[in-house]
């Protein structure tokens, strides 16, 4: 009696999830470092309400508090575009969390525009490791090697930022961890 065999069934290489979520994140990159065509108008406080909502499920898996306080900020721009801009530096400051850390995300307007700002706990950062936070493919020595992502998140960010005629800035937080803050000009 012959020994029946099974096909084995091609599976999905954990690394090729990892090489298509890079793929998307170089097109969003390339996509924001050209100009924006749809222009819309946007508020941030909507659309960083939408990313936590998307975001609620991994912040309770990490036991995350988080603190929104998100006041309108009307900005013009590729509603696209922001979403993945607020949603980068959002899952961020969830990636890079301490568990059982704190999430804050705020918005509003002030003199110099429109702002969404996320901040997070974590290790503690010297302010002369942020700026190659922004550099596309680096990150800091103790996250290089690992699988938590490509080091594009920061770098899409800043690009968005740009595009939309506004800028991308960090600073490290006191007692460890991170705030990043874009700021737009406002609607008119």
């Amino acid at each position: 009696m012959g020994r029946a065999f099974r096909t084995p069934r091609p599976r999905r290489h954990r690394w090729a999830a990892c090489h298509e979520r890079l793929i998307d994140a170089l097109l969003t990159l390339a996509r924001a470092e050209s100009a924006t065509s749809d222009l819309l108008p946007v508020d941030l406080a909507e659309v960083a309400c939408s990313v936590l909502d998307q975001m609620d499920e991994r912040c309770r898996r990490r036991n995350l508090r988080v603190r929104a306080h998100l006041d309108e900020a009307p900005v013009t721009g590729d509603p696209l575009l922001l979403e993945q801009m607020i949603g980068n530096f959002v899952d961020n400051a969830v990636k890079y969390n301490l568990d059982e850390g704190v999430l804050d995300v705020r918005t509003g307007t002030t003199a110099a525009g429109a702002f969404v700002g996320v901040g997070n706990d974590g290790a503690t950062l010297a302010p002369h490791e942020i700026p190659v936070l922004f550099e596309p493919f680096r990150r800091l020595t103790d996250r290089v090697g690992s699988t938590r992502g490509s080091g594009l998140g920061l770098s899409i960010v800043r690009a968005v930022a740009h595009t939309h005629h506004g800028d991308a800035a960090a600073a490290p937080r006191t007692g460890g961890g991170l705030t990043v803050t874009v700021t737009l000009p406002c609607a008119r």
